[in-house]
């Protein structure tokens, strides 16, 4: 078992907003950070140690990279597998290994993966030609949804198919993107939830969650805690996350996301990193999903037991973004718990994650309905807090100072 040692170098590739955090949560561990990414408007790059501003394809600047750092970890699934075959040649230490990637990088190979399980995926077929789409919805009948067979992620890559006037726009989709695309049934969903499972390499597992998520336009918009489960659900969710961990050899943090239709679950996808669900573990938990998967790779031990704390986060897309900003600087929205995070991208576009905010406090009708208003201009300048308990305020107070000390 390796142990890397404080002072060193963590790798990471990727500089999005997750490989931020990393970095933040690598320096409150007494690491530095290494970014690499081709973009040089890099969120990451304002925290990191050391800038790797180069194509994944860098031979070059690959190899340097491999030397300069003691250990590697990634913070998206799309890292071209190439890249890490490079790295690992020159001697890179990446834990994680690539069977993850070579899993969950394709929808096909990651819905065959699924089938192994009791929560298995919802109808799908790979689609080589116009006529696979047509025998799938005569055998499912309407709607399905088209997805891409990779780099589909917040709604992009995927296209709805509901009647026959659909069906005629799919056979462009599909010629667009070489018929390298799945279909899959589109189910009556109840609800959508996460579940976060971390392996170190001492063999020790820990889950988190699991997570109720709220999506718009096939991009999160919220995310809850504790889901809105019973007890008898948690305990099947948490338990087909220990399978999966103990089917699948390799270690890090996972984030498995599943619907449920009736009372009947589907696993929709894994994301082998952190995610956008976990985000409300940082202020939370004790331990947030980013210390997990930097101490899978580092080889520090898991606790044993993990403070949580009931959390609302919410996602700040670029049409909330100039609103948010205002409201941030309000400091009446500070009457409750709740913790702003920017992640500092340079253009704020329609739909992008410019940000989130996470509340402390119970999940219901009047926490959740807060968080929707700061989306959007405060009237007046002023906020209702009379429908707030004040208990429900100290409450959530008390245990968040508990997480933190």
């Amino acid at each position: 078992m390796v142990v890397v040692c404080q002072s060193s170098c963590i790798g990471i590739l990727g500089g999005g907003q997750l490989g931020k955090m990393l970095a933040i949560e690598a320096a409150y561990l007494g690491y530095k950070t290494a970014i690499y990414d081709p973009n040089p408007l890099s969120p990451a790059f304002d925290v990191a140690s050391y800038r790797f501003n180069y194509s994944f394809a860098d031979t070059q600047q690959l190899e340097r990279f491999a030397k300069f750092c003691q250990v590697i970890t990634y913070e998206f699934e799309n890292i071209p597998l190439s890249t890490l075959e490079i790295l690992i040649a020159y001697g890179a230490h990446i834990p994680q290994s690539t069977l993850s990637l070579q899993i969950f990088q394709n929808r096909v190979t990651e819905k065959f993966f699924f089938k192994e399980f009791e929560s298995g995926p919802v109808p799908f077929l790979k689609l080589t030609h116009l006529n696979d789409l047509d025998y799938f919805i005569k055998q499912n009948g309407y709607p399905v949804i088209i997805k891409t067979l990779s780099l589909g992620y917040d709604g992009r890559g995927q296209f709805g198919v509901h009647n026959a006037v659909d069906f005629k726009k799919a056979a462009l989709f599909l010629k667009a993107n070489n018929f390298e695309c799945i279909v899959e049934k589109k189910i009556d969903l109840d609800h959508e939830f996460s579940i976060q499972i971390a392996k170190n390499v001492r063999g020790e597992v820990v889950v988190l969650g699991p997570f109720e998520n709220i999506h718009k336009n096939g991009i999160l918009h919220q995310t809850y805690f504790p889901a809105r489960l019973s007890a008898l659900q948690k305990r099947y969710l948490n338990r087909q996350a220990k399978i999966f961990s103990s089917v699948l050899p390799d270690i890090g943090l996972f984030t498995l996301e599943y619907f449920l239709s009736g009372n009947t679950f589907y696993i929709n996808e894994v994301a082998p990193r952190v995610h956008n669900s976990g985000h409300g573990t940082i202020e939370a938990f004790s331990h947030s999903q980013f210390y997990f998967q930097l101490a899978s790779v580092l080889g520090l031990p898991f606790p044993k037991k993990i403070k949580t704390s009931p959390f609302v986060m919410t996602n700040v897309l670029g049409q909330h973004y100039e609103n948010v900003l205002k409201n941030f600087k309000d400091k009446n929205v500070y009457r409750v718990p709740i913790k702003f995070h920017f992640y500092g991208k340079d253009d704020a576009k329609f739909n992008r994650k410019m940000g989130h905010f996470t509340m402390l406090g119970k999940v219901d009708t009047k926490h959740i309905h807060y968080c929707e208003t700061l989306l959007g201009p405060l009237k007046n300048n002023k906020i209702n807090f009379e429908s707030f308990d004040k208990r429900d305020v100290l409450m959530a107070l008390t245990n968040h100072c508990q997480t933190i000390l």
